[in-house]
């Protein structure tokens, strides 16, 4: 079983990058996350040659999380279009960020940006403990 550290290293974000401050608002979070070496990689959707960098065999061992920033599901429109899966996807709107008027991106938003990035990659487990005295067993 790999560790959590492995899995994390091992992520390539899709952001959106759309002009809104929600559109903004992922691509700065895989900014900070690539800084902290916590995800590996990153490939814009727009990108002429995305669909061909997510074939690479370098990229197959990577879980992969599309990320948009509002209701629009640009990144997941995008992705539809060109046929490309992704296995992991999240959308900020529901994390209950919401669009603001400002240029600059607020501390708490990157912070729970970045942490909804995270957690929505991370694998779950169809093994259930058993516990001793308890109703399962």
């Amino acid at each position: 079983m790999q560790s959590t550290s492995e899995n994390i290293q091992n992520l390539l974000v899709i952001p959106c990058s759309c002009d809104s401050y929600l559109g903004r608002l992922p691509a700065a979070a895989v900014q900070a996350l690539l800084q902290e070496k916590r995800v590996r990689r990153q490939i814009e959707v727009r990108q002429p040659d995305a669909p061909g960098l997510l074939q690479e065999s370098s990229l197959q061992e990577m879980s992969i999380v599309a990320v948009d920033g509002c209701g629009d599901c640009c990144v997941q429109k995008q992705l539809a279009e060109r046929n490309i899966k992704v296995e992991f996807y999240l959308n900020l709107a529901e994390l209950a960020l919401e669009n603001r008027d400002t240029s600059e991106i607020t501390e708490g938003d990157l912070q729970l940006a970045k942490d909804g990035i995270i957690a929505s990659a991370a694998r779950t487990s169809d093994f259930f403990p058993r516990i001793p005295g308890c109703c399962c067993g």
